[in-house]
């Protein structure tokens, strides 16, 4: 009798440990928006393995992948550029997400790729931080009440040297820079913020 109470009250501890051991893995997985299953629907999906939620924009220089959501994590990208950025973050900065605009020449791995594509994409790093497929949707989305003017003054202001100078808006910048054979540029910081130019114009 006393040996079958014992096993009894040895299960339910043991369930007891199982159950807030799968709450606690869940607190610790990164919840993301993802579309990328082959009915495109969009989900909410929680993953311990991702560390960031990316977005891929619905936007004319992303023909190929628009408005792609999802998670990102060690598994299909190198995270430490992102892991980086994120580090500089303090009691009175925060980096809330980082965008990088890519060019990717794969024509001699495969002939179905017939010219350089480019892709722009931002990654962010709580829960459900891509909820949009949009790049203005999403800025507004990461910013708070109170940092939201800042956020929207972002998009005008000029950020890029030389040849490319008079390309004062987000998008129209990233439409003008696509266009470049010499697609090498470089991000300068001068304390927390920075510029982005092309590395031949700081030769």
């Amino acid at each position: 009798m006393q040996c079958s109470l014992i096993n009894q009250l040895s299960k339910v501890v043991t369930f007891t440990i199982f159950v807030f051991a799968v709450l606690y893995q869940k607190s610790l997985a990164l919840t993301c928006y993802d579309n990328t299953g082959k009915d495109n629907e969009m989900r909410l999906v929680s993953n311990d393995d991702w560390t960031f939620c990316s977005l891929i924009p619905d936007a004319p220089f992303n023909k190929n992948t628009p408005g792609k959501v999802y998670g990102l994590g060690a598994a299909n990208d190198d995270l430490a550029p992102y892991l980086l950025a994120f580090e500089n973050n303090d009691a009175n900065y925060a980096v809330l997400s980082v965008c990088i605009f890519e060019r990717y020449d794969l024509r001699t791995f495969s002939p179905k790729f017939q010219v350089p594509e480019n892709l722009f994409r931002c990654v962010c790093n709580y829960d459900k931080c891509n909820s949009r497929t949009s790049f203005e949707h999403y800025l507004d989305r990461l910013a708070d009440k109170s940092a939201k003017k800042q956020s929207k003054n972002w998009k005008s202001l000029p950020f890029c040297l030389d040849d490319c100078s008079y390309c004062c808006s987000c998008l129209s910048f990233l439409k003008h820079i696509s266009k470049r054979q010499d697609f090498s540029y470089v991000w300068l910081f001068t304390g927390k913020s920075g510029i982005l130019a092309p590395r031949s114009s700081l030769i």
